[in-house]
């Protein structure tokens, strides 16, 4: 945040090239990882599903994650940092509804189940490359190539990697005890649900994380880490209360 705030635009190259470096890496590592757990993943799922469409299917879900975190996740921080990370949000909300009317529409057709996944993917991919198409008009003068490249951001990584791995969890617990335990047809009734929530959920989610990133200008401008604490545990109550409201609500 300081860098960017204070102009320092030689500096904020430096970071993001860092960053663009570290998101490849965990690029790769994710990838490697997700095409090991296709292999192996047919023999523990209760479902008369053939083991090939399980794994076209599980590589068809990972694949938009790998190209965002190679291409379009290094613009996220000065999306973050400028306060415009609502740009960000909205094409994710606007390319996942659009993905999952596609989807709706296709099982409606009665269409094979990897022609209902691949829509969903291609939308999902499509979020990638508005991102990055938007993401270089916007922000051109930050080339990423910079020699002396910033990893001092990879400090409070393992807090990062600790909340993602957790966020993963929780996301992926539901839909996997699901395909082990009752199978891959209840789980794709289960999705279905899932997806109109998920609508509401990240529709929700770009509102109330619009002025998260001005903590961070916060923090940069004044350096006072207790007056910074103080707005965003009113800010994280309030979120959390009107989260709450609105969620259960769409639930009953």
């Amino acid at each position: 945040y300081k860098p960017f705030m204070d102009g320092n635009r030689k500096e904020v190259n430096a970071v993001l090239t860092a960053a663009k470096s570290t998101f490849r890496v965990v690029g790769v590592a994710f990838s490697i990882i997700a095409f090991i757990v296709a292999a192996f993943l047919p023999e523990f799922l209760a479902t008369d599903v053939n083991a090939s469409t399980i794994i076209i299917l599980f590589i068809m879900a990972f694949i938009p994650t790998a190209i965002y975190l190679f291409f379009s996740l290094k613009y996220k921080p000065l999306y973050d940092v400028s306060q415009s990370e609502y740009i960000i949000s909205g094409i994710s909300v606007a390319t996942n509804i659009l993905g999952h009317l596609a989807a709706i529409i296709s099982i409606y057709l009665k269409s094979d189940i990897i022609v209902v996944r691949f829509w969903i993917m291609f939308f999902f991919i499509l979020r990638s490359v508005f991102i990055m198409w938007i993401s270089r008009k916007r922000y051109k003068e930050y080339d990423m190539k910079s020699e002396d490249k910033n990893f001092a951001f990879l400090q409070e990584m393992s807090s990062v990697v600790s909340i993602k791995i957790t966020s993963l969890i929780y996301t992926t617990t539901p839909m996997l005890y699901i395909s082990f335990s009752l199978g891959t047809m209840v789980a794709s009734v289960y999705s279905i649900y899932n997806m109109n929530y998920g609508i509401i959920k990240n529709f929700m989610y770009t509102i109330v994380n619009a002025p998260f990133n001005a903590f961070g200008q916060l923090l940069a401008q004044k350096n006072n880490l207790e007056t910074a604490r103080e707005k965003f545990l009113v800010y994280q109550l309030l979120t959390i209360m009107i989260l709450s409201i609105i969620l259960t609500t769409c639930l009953l």
